[in-house]
């Protein structure tokens, strides 16, 4: 039985016999014998109507096992509008809820029932499922971390100047996607988003080209962003000026030969109005940090965590309680 358990779904084949189409779902492992193999697939193909395949659709369910849902005594359910549809997408949930029935997986409730919760359906097409898993396989390098798509990269990198303000718009849109790859990302585009202000006439020059072609670079050698690990400590690292905030959320691990190793979990950074850019220097760090906090917030909410910061000045304040409305 030890060596059943590394069975393994593949991708099916074409133009097969039903048994050996059947049995082309299935990877067996190369280090059984021949008489073992031959087992195996004699116990596969005894047991196909377990196994859900292209012609064999049914999931089937049992009644051996009952699945409770325990709720919190103070819990209230809410009831939510269900989304507006096109009609073709109606047509295909239709089609859907009425196989499932079928299958008696999901059951009916009548309108005069009185349903606790209801909760809308998001509709969401096997090509585009099965892209997304494509692209979150690509961001992961070896489970080591997150990186962007292979294919985003490259279009990053054949990207031509823009010409006008339409293209710009369409650049500046592309690589906010990346923004939280890119170290200190509003500084380094504000040269380009300039451009887009207000009475702003569209000249590219040499800055807005250097700009362009050095967030290229920083985005093609850009780290392997870390997966959190919400069993070490989050350093929170920021720095502000008055062309920005930057800031780098990381934590100190330790590898193999446990040696301390920082990953960086995100980049982040915003750039200022003009009038933030009046602040003095304490009240412009201050707003940095606070900046960085709520944004990293998901990751920081309800722990403890390390801010690092240049400014001693900010240090009183978390001693005392801070004087001005503004602080």
């Amino acid at each position: 039985m030890q060596s059943v358990q590394n069975v393994q779904l593949s991708h099916r084949t074409e133009n097969e016999s039903d048994d050996s189409k059947f049995l082309s779902y299935f990877d067996i492992p190369s280090h059984l014998s021949d008489t073992e193999k031959s087992k195996l697939s004699q116990c596969l193909q005894s047991n196909k109507c377990l196994f859900v395949t292209d012609e064999n659709p049914d999931l089937g369910y049992t009644d051996i096992v009952h699945h409770k849902i325990c709720m919190k005594s103070d819990f209230k359910p809410k009831n939510q509008r269900p989304y507006r549809l096109p009609p073709d997408k109606k047509e295909a949930l239709r089609e859907h809820l009425d196989e499932l029935l079928r299958q008696n997986i999901i059951a009916p409730v009548s309108e005069t029932e009185d349903v606790p919760i209801i909760s809308p359906i998001v509709l969401v097409s096997k090509q585009d499922r099965n892209k997304k898993q494509q692209e979150n396989s690509q961001k992961s390098s070896a489970n080591k971390g997150i990186q962007p798509p292979p294919e985003r990269l490259q279009a990053i990198k054949d990207y031509p100047s823009p010409k006008s303000v339409k293209e710009l718009r369409r650049v500046v849109g592309l690589l906010n996607w990346f923004r939280k790859y890119i170290p200190n990302f509003s500084s380094e585009i504000e040269p380009m988003t300039k451009l887009l202000r207000k009475n702003m006439k569209f000249r590219w020059s040499v800055e807005q080209e250097n700009a362009f072609q050095k967030l290229k670079k920083l985005l093609l050698n850009s780290p392997v962003l870390a997966f959190p690990n919400y069993n070490i400590p989050f350093h929170l690292a920021v720095d502000t000026s008055s062309k920005g905030i930057g800031y780098v959320l990381y934590q100190i691990h330790t590898d193999e030969h446990e040696e301390d190793m920082i990953r960086v979990v995100r980049f982040g950074s915003k750039s200022l109005s003009r009038w933030q850019r009046s602040y003095g220097p304490t009240k412009l760090e201050l707003l940095g940090m606070v900046t960085a906090i709520l944004d990293c917030s998901v990751y920081l909410r309800g722990r403890r965590f390390i801010v690092e910061c240049d400014h001693q000045a900010l240090k009183p304040l978390f001693q005392k309680t801070a004087e001005g409305s503004n602080l």
